[in-house]
């Protein structure tokens, strides 16, 4: 670039050019750059259609007719100004090389011909940005057929270019108009070639699609093959993504409607479809848009190229999807511009051919000789050249009109201002003005610029350019593809208008969009295996509660269960079995094929088991041990069982309070919460959004703490009693236990109570296993063991119905005494029955 600049101001500095004044006798020199190469070899397809479009628009303009151009004269009346014919000159800029800018420079230096008033045409990358700095450095309106680069229409960077196609964040706002007019608002995965025009079409849309409220929108760019080995930044774009990880990720995305920003659309098939094949993204469940940005499915050779990747690359993702693309004048229908086309005779052909430059690489000199002698020169040219339309000539033919009517405009509104002399003189600024301030209708709609109002003054205004959505659909024939017209956009009305050759084919056999707009998303329900950890936690938590009862049952009248006062046991065995429910409760979710009202239900009974459960156990055990206390420690015989009952009913009343409280207000209950919100992944849990939660769970806590702490003090002063009548030692083991537990799976539950609902399961049966298998194995074991040890050492039925009797005796004695506790003469101090002796 750097030789460019000095080679400019080189050239700049022998033809000085500042306000250079053009207009003399009433003429413009024109430049027309069009592609007529591509990699050293002729590719005439569209360039020189672009070029018969604009000679057809300069006789037009110089002959003031009006056929095509129905409002000129509102323009050309009182302008003499015409374009000059023998300063008229094309040059061929090749699909992305330096050969336009060589050639005018070459011309420049040698004084072959003056600096061109303006210029038409360019719009490849390359060719579009060189011809921009050659425009601003000779102060010469730019007129270009299409702008890839959004950085053409910067006014601080490229003052004089301008163009009359759509520029990207038009086309990006139509590709948005598009999914709002087929309800896809929501999860959009927008896949993108990251070459320049693409990654800042694909920043444009992201914008767009923000400006219009969209929701979940994904960017995903790739690099294919051929950029990376061709392209000078090779060691850059490798480290980019290529398309079979790209695609992957799309796929990962689970979003279905996908926005395809391709490069060379035919070309980056070759590799696009064996990975979106791979990925199963051309199964019909997922809606493909395809905005290409060079060339579109208009002409045969494209449909050729396009049927060749779904045949042969396994494309099939292309095959009914909607194709974005900006109406042409022939495509529109237009029928002056159409009949003018078809009409042209062998001679303005011949006109074209003369026109075209002496590049060495233009070969096909010997087509177009045998074209301009045909009766049917057009129809010839699109068998020869493969062309079925005319893609772009539309917009050349509006470039090259609105260069010759802005000069109209620029000289009338001179006149008389440049003292007295002739009105056909401007200046490049004078110019450039009046073209964006051009309203007229076109070949392709209404043209109008920005022209000073927006960030873009050179840009076309959007809402002018009419856009079209075509498909490609089976013709019935073996891999037969054609083109068809769907629906397009009204610009001035904005109003969508049905197409006249048929509806959409999608791969799903419908001409409507896939449904969903997402895959289903993963709920991640409880596992197979974690759930059958867990129920058989659950049923083994029942087995040991229900053997300890029958025990305790059975054995009711022993010396030692009478001295543990079985009716509090019973309750102990009552409370561990409803809490060994909650394992079941905690397996619930949507895979049980429960409505969401069970759910609900399940979430509240979980609560209610777990606070009654738990508080309930320690109630128990506070009660057992106060009873005890009261009788062994204070003497008192008279400590009847309903008294040792009320501290306990009270806090089961508050309890009962709290849970009523909390089942109505805290809207308790199963939710599905979103842990990713691309995926749409959710985990269920039973949670609340109501703020009373957050008051009622704490003090449930509290109050649960408190009777454990009134427990452990309890414990803690009957520690000196013997063991066969308190459990003391064994109440404490059995609270340190529950701690250690608690320090260990709660904050696992915690951790993974919205992200991995298995993990949650199993830590949620763990914790709640472990209290009734340590109540069970803490409380009533030891007992039962203390009664085996007692056979054992050769204590038969007989001794043990004795003591039993002598035990009863003993409480019979004492009227309104307790009735299952024998009154010690002094108190015991150990555990062994030998020790016990009675009055």
């Amino acid at each position: 670039m750097l030789w460019f600049i000095l080679l400019l101001l080189f050239v700049c500095a022998a033809n000085p050019i500042v306000a250079r004044l053009r207009g003399h006798n009433g003429t413009l020199s024109l430049l027309i750059a069009v592609p007529l190469s591509q990699d050293g070899q002729e590719e005439l397809d569209p360039g020189f259609f672009h070029l018969a479009a604009a000679r057809l628009a300069v006789d037009h303009f110089n002959s003031r007719n009006a056929s095509i151009i129905r409002d000129m004269d509102r323009y050309t009346h009182n302008c003499t100004i015409k374009f000059h014919e023998e300063q008229l000159r094309a040059v061929d800029t090749g699909v992305n090389s330096h050969a336009a800018m060589e050639s005018v420079i070459e011309q420049l230096m040698h004084g072959g011909s003056p600096p061109p008033d303006a210029i038409a045409g360019p719009f490849n990358e390359i060719p579009a940005l060189e011809l921009s700095v050659l425009a601003t450095g000779l102060k010469s309106p730019l007129v270009a057929h299409k702008s890839l680069d959004y950085d053409l229409l910067l006014p601080k960077r490229n003052p004089f270019f301008s163009h009359v196609n759509a520029d990207s964040y038009s086309n990006m706002q139509f590709v948005g108009t598009y999914l709002q007019h087929m309800k896809r608002t929501n999860y959009i995965a927008v896949l993108y070639c990251s070459n320049l025009s693409n990654l800042q079409n694909a920043a444009v849309l992201r914008k767009v699609l923000e400006e219009k409220g969209f929701d979940q929108v994904l960017m995903f760019s790739y690099t294919p093959n051929y950029m990376i080995q061709a392209d000078e930044y090779r060691e850059f774009w490798e480290q980019q993504s290529d398309i079979q990880t790209a695609v992957a990720q799309v796929k990962e995305s689970g979003f279905r409607t996908i926005v395809l920003l391709a490069n060379i659309l035919h070309a980056d098939a070759v590799e696009l479809g064996p990975a979106v094949a791979k990925a199963g993204l051309d199964q019909g469940k997922h809606f493909w848009v395809i905005r290409e940005g060079s060339t579109s499915p208009n002409s045969q050779q494209m449909q050729v190229f396009l049927q060749s990747a779904i045949n042969k690359h396994n494309a099939s993702f292309l095959q009914g999807s909607p194709h974005l693309l900006a109406y042409d004048g022939y495509d529109l229908n237009h029928v002056d511009f159409q009949v003018y086309l078809e009409q042209l005779d062998a001679a303005f052909y011949q006109r074209v051919l003369e026109l075209m430059p002496d590049v060495s690489v233009l070969n096909a000199t010997e087509i177009l000789l045998e074209v301009v002698n045909d009766s049917h020169p057009l129809q010839t040219l699109r068998t020869k050249l493969s062309s079925e339309m005319i893609p772009g000539a539309g917009f050349m033919y509006d470039a090259v009109m609105s260069i010759g009517l802005g000069a109209c405009l620029s000289t009338t509104t001179n006149d008389g201002s440049r003292n007295g002399t002739s009105t056909t003189i401007m200046d490049g600024e004078e110019h450039l003005k009046a073209i964006r301030s051009l309203i007229f209708s076109g070949t392709t709609g209404l043209i109008q610029f920005n022209n000073n109002n927006g960030l873009n003054p050179g840009s076309r205004i959007g809402e002018t350019v009419p856009f079209s959505v075509s498909t490609l659909c089976p013709t019935g024939e073996r891999d037969g593809l054609a083109v068809t017209y769907v629906e397009s956009i009204d610009p001035t009305r904005g109003k969508w208008v049905d197409g006249d050759k048929g509806k959409m084919c999608f791969l799903n056999g419908s001409d409507s969009p896939p449904a969903l707009l997402r895959d289903e998303p993963n709920q991640h329900y409880i596992a197979v295996a974690a759930r059958a950890f867990g129920l058989t936690l659950f049923a083994i938590s029942l087995i040991i509660v229900g053997i300890s009862f029958i025990w305790i049952v059975n054995n009711r009248h022993h010396a030692i269960l009478v001295a543990a006062q079985p009716p509090f046991l019973y309750a102990l065995c009552f409370a561990s079995g409803i809490l060994s429910f909650n394992i079941l409760l905690a397996a619930f979710d949507e895979s049980w094929g429960f409505d969401q009202t069970t759910l609900d239900r399940s979430c509240v009974a979980f609560v209610w088991l777990n606070e009654l459960g738990r508080t309930g156990t320690y109630i128990v055990i506070f009660n057992k041990l106060w009873r005890a206390n009261q009788y062994l420690r204070y003497n008192q015989n008279t400590f009847a069982l309903w008294r040792a009952l009320w501290p306990g009913t009270g806090v089961i009343i508050i309890t009962l309070i709290f849970l009523i409280i909390f089942t109505v207000k805290a809207e308790f209950g199963w939710w599905r919460i979103e842990i990713d919100e691309v995926t749409g992944e959710s985990v269920g849990a039973c949670t609340s959004q109501s703020a009373s939660l957050f008051y009622l769970i704490p003090a449930l806590f509290v109050l649960k703490l408190a009777t454990v702490t009134a427990t452990g003090v309890m414990a803690w002063r009957t520690i000196g009693l013997d063991d066969m009548y308190s459990d003391s030692k064994w109440v404490l083991a059995f609270m340190l236990t529950q701690t250690l537990v608690l320090l260990v799976s709660y904050p696992i539950v915690i951790i993974l109570n919205e992200s991995n609902p298995s993990g949650r399961y199993i830590g949620l049966s763990i914790l709640t296993f472990c209290f009734p298998a340590a109540s069970s194995g803490l409380m009533v074991l030891p007992k039962a063991l203390s009664v085996r040890k007692m056979h054992l050492k050769g204590r038969n039925d007989t001794d043990a119905s004795r003591l039993s009797t002598e035990v009863a005796e003993q409480t019979a004695d004492h009227q309104g005494r307790l009735s299952d506790l024998p009154t010690p003469r002094p108190t015991p101090t150990g555990p062994e029955i030998q020790r016990v002796t009675f009055e």
